[in-house]
């Protein structure tokens, strides 16, 4: 080539190049001097936005996106997140824009929207080839996929519960994770919305179902409160976009509903030709490549309206053929301009009777109020889900509907979806059971009051029965200490006319005085013991008790009247366990009242006493007493009920032996008081064995203080040698009692002055400092247990000795003396040996061990 060549062709070459960078000059847009930087949430929901195969965002709303971006100068910053944490993104500020967002109210109040919506689309379920869903029932007890976060995970699990029916969710992070979940078996169904549903459910083999529902206008979202800026300019693009029918948003649509058509980028040469070749050639090339772009354009315009065609008549079919009815209504004028044959069934209008009809027509509606209520909520842009009316059908019947609604764009123009439901069956359930509720509570209320009135019997008889037994406790508590008090003066003049002296035949006549006083003194004893074991006011009390030791102590006590009639008294006592508890006093006369009747009914013999140990645990041990006689025995008829109260074996006028018929009757309660039990075994004319059992508490063995105690014989003798001298009160109003008191105090060497009631006791006290005071409960004026409160106030009394000596026997009666202050109890009648121990235990300060005679 000549050199003038080589120079033509550089030029050539010179200027080619001068041309590409015009057209590129003129091509690229003007970018700002300091771009506006947008972060925008990016999760997977194909086709409306999703990252492409070259790892880009891609998909409607990135379209969208991006030619605003160019148009206003913005640079895009996009942040990959899953649906739920986009959103917490977006309402923590983090994000400037999220899109693909459903409206609803809930989220406008954490997010803001623009106005013109960028699509609207419905929710619908799609399930596997193997599951058929014809309607909601068909989804019980199945596992349904369901976005995290998603307006239909509420709406969802709302309708289910409204239709009564139970579903497992699968909760996923994106809808590929749902249809993934479907088709490995993981899920039975899926919810799904209209553009995901076109392009990716034929890829899973999924079978689309007629359930339909929550149709909803899509948005970009913004933070609460932020990039009001942004939103607007979103208005404006999309607003003029919408106007213009070939303009990027209706082609960005298309796409998005549509198969992604293939694009095919020219290889560029390597070598730039020089000279005014190889522009030529440039030019041929572009030319060609702009004609098959166009080819390409139209061909994919063409399968893209194909696509929407197809899309269009079977979601047209899906919408007529769903079980749900189906109705649009436009805003505009508030007609009817479609329905759906459920929407038909269920009012029974044919289609045209319903198309250019007003919906709020009154002839349709059977309660106004609700109609004008459902018309404000959707002026107000409030949602409507399941809203119960009532409407009128064309034959004048009504039918119970749950309607929904929702506002969406068609063609720019604002309408409204309804979906209404028949909830017939479910509103009269209802009605049903608060029918049965209301006669429920009537029931309720209706026994409620024959139960207060029953209550109110039962606590009048009660309180009736309480009153009897006051009265009853009363009684007997009087009659005791009104007998008793007499008593004391009898046994006590018995006791000093022997003291005193006296023949042979004048002391036999004392003994029988003696013993005729103790007979009524024990049936007196045995009345107010039933009375008390009847009335639940007998306890069993817990205390250290030598059990082997009771049968030789109930024997002492029986000795002169065995030996009377000539019987031998045998103790045979078995070693029992140490430390054993129980209420000494009550198993000594429970054993007494054995022995007693022993001696009675036996003329020759023995009676033997026994005690053997009958079971034992941890903490317990069970006792058996024994009393075997030589005497009468006892009838299998008599036997059985012989522990009743006031039974005897012989209850004839020409009765042998005496008695109340008591005794056993009081053993038998005391012994179960005592977790035992009695029973007998006899043989007519050869004797008879009674026994009864005690449950009795173990517990640690204590080594009893030595207090040099003297016998109940020689404590007379021992106040008069260490205590002669010493002065104490005697507070008795009844002037018998004091008598015989202070004579048989007459030896000990005591000075007892004496005071006629309480009041005089408590005078007394106030001046002379007495070592113990005998105090009587029932006295005029003031009565023991305050003068007793009056005395422990005075200074040097606060523990005084104070001794009760009163005709109130009762358990309750020494419990209140105690409580009132006092150091023991003694009962009268008072056998002198216990009075004379009691006042030396407490002259020597010796702790009280308060016995009754």
């Amino acid at each position: 080539m000549s050199r003038r060549a080589r120079a033509v062709a550089a030029g050539l070459a010179v200027l080619a190049l001068l041309l590409l960078g015009v057209v590129w000059q003129w091509a690229r847009p003007p970018g700002p001097a300091a771009p506006r930087v947008v972060s925008v949430g990016l999760y997977e929901n194909a086709p409306k936005v999703f990252t492409g195969p070259d790892g880009r965002p891609a998909g409607l709303f990135v379209e969208l996106l991006d030619a605003m971006a160019r148009a206003e100068g913005w640079q895009l910053r996009y942040v990959a997140c899953e649906w739920a944490s986009c959103l917490d993104m977006l309402g923590r500020g983090e994000l400037d824009l999220m899109p693909d967002v459903a409206y609803t109210e809930e989220r406008s109040r954490r997010f803001d929207f623009h106005a013109v919506s960028v699509a609207s689309s419905w929710s619908q379920i799609y399930s596997s080839d193997s599951v058929r869903v014809q309607s909601l029932a068909d989804l019980a007890g199945k596992r349904l996929a369901v976005l995290r976060g998603g307006v239909q995970e509420p709406y969802v699990a709302r309708m289910m519960a409204e239709a009564g029916l139970r579903y497992e969710p699968v909760l996923v992070k994106s809808l590929a994770e749902a249809y993934e979940a479907v088709a490995a078996g993981r899920a039975d169904a899926m919810v799904t919305n209209s553009f995901s549903a076109a392009r990716r459910a034929t890829d899973y083999r999924l079978r689309e179902t007629p359930l339909l529902f929550q149709a909803s206008n899509l948005y970009f979202a913004s933070p609460k409160g932020r990039n009001a800026d942004l939103l607007a300019r979103i208005d404006t693009h999309l607003g003029t976009w919408r106007r213009q029918s070939d303009s990027i948003y209706f082609d960005a649509l298309r796409r998005a509903l549509s198969a992604p058509p293939q694009t095919l980028f020219p290889a560029w040469a390597r070598w730039l030709l020089s000279g005014l070749g190889a522009a030529l050639l440039l030019l041929l090339s572009s030319s060609l490549l702009l004609r098959w772009r166009v080819a390409q354009r139209t061909a994919a315009l063409a399968r893209t309206t194909e696509h929407l065609g197809e899309s269009e008549h079977r979601f047209a079919t899906m919408l007529r053929n769903s079980p749900v009815g189906v109705a649009l209504v436009r805003l505009s004028d508030g007609c009817f301009v479609d329905v759906n044959e459920a929407w038909i069934r269920l009012l029974g209008y044919a289609r045209d009777e319903l198309v250019g009809r007003a919906g709020a027509e009154p002839a349709l509606w059977v309660d106004p109020e609700a109609r004008d209520s459902l018309w404000r909520a959707v002026a107000d842009g409030l949602p409507v889900r399941l809203r119960e009316i009532t409407w009128r059908t064309r034959a004048g019947s009504t039918v119970d509907l749950g309607l929904s609604a929702d506002r969406i764009e068609l063609g720019g123009q604002p309408h409204l979806l309804l979906s209404a439901i028949d909830i017939t069956l479910q509103r009269q359930a209802r009605r049903a059971l608060e029918m049965q509720h209301a006669e429920l509570e009537e029931l309720v209320a209706q026994r409620t009051a024959e139960l207060t009135a029953a209550n109110r019997a039962l606590e009048g008889a009660r309180d009736e029965a309480e009153a009897a037994a006051r009265s009853k406790s009363a009684f007997l508590a009087n009659m005791s200490h009104e007998i008793r008090t007499p008593m004391n003066a009898i046994l006590g003049i018995v006791h000093l006319m022997r003291r005193a002296g006296v023949t042979p035949r004048q002391a036999g006549q004392l003994d029988t005085i003696l013993a005729s006083a103790r007979h009524l003194l024990g049936i007196i004893d045995d009345i107010l013991d039933l009375s008390k074991i009847d009335a639940g006011k007998l306890t069993m009390e817990q205390a250290p008790v030598q059990v082997e030791q009771l049968p030789a102590r109930v024997a002492a006590m029986l000795a002169d009247r065995a030996a009377e009639k000539g019987l031998q008294l045998v103790v045979d006592a078995a070693p029992l366990p140490p430390g054993l508890q129980g209420d000494a006093t009550r198993l000594t006369q429970a054993l007494l009242n054995y022995a007693a009747n022993a001696i009675k009914f036996t003329e020759q013999g023995t009676v033997t006493l026994r005690v053997r140990l009958d079971g034992e645990d941890d903490g317990h041990v069970t006792v058996r007493f024994e009393v075997e006689d030589t005497g009468i025995g006892i009838a299998p008829e008599v036997a059985a009920r012989l522990f009743e109260s006031f039974e005897q074996a012989d209850s004839s006028t020409t009765r042998q032996y005496g008695g109340t018929g008591l005794g056993l009757a009081i053993t038998r309660r005391l012994a179960r008081l005592a977790g035992g039990d009695t029973g007998l075994r006899s043989t007519p004319g050869a004797g008879s064995t009674f026994w009864f059992t005690a449950r009795l508490r173990k517990a640690p063995v204590v080594p009893a203080a030595d207090t040099a105690s003297p016998a109940p014989g020689d404590a007379e003798q021992r106040l008069a040698t260490e205590f002669a001298g010493t002065r104490i009160l005697l507070a008795e109003d009844e002037p018998v009692n004091r008598m015989v008191t202070l004579e048989m105090l007459a030896d000990t060497g005591l000075v007892v002055d004496t005071a006629n009631d309480g009041a005089q006791a408590v005078q007394m006290a106030t001046t002379t400092a007495y070592a113990l005071i005998l105090m009587d409960m029932q006295m005029p004026r003031l009565d023991g247990l305050e003068a007793t409160q009056r005395i422990r106030r005075l200074p040097g009394h606060e523990t005084t000795p104070i001794i009760a000596m009163t005709a109130n026997a009762f358990a309750e009666d020494r419990q209140r003396c105690l409580a009132a202050g006092m150091s023991d109890f003694l009962s009268k009648p008072v056998r002198p040996e216990t009075l004379f121990l009691q006042l030396w235990r407490g002259l020597a300060r010796q702790p009280p061990a308060t016995a009754v005679a």
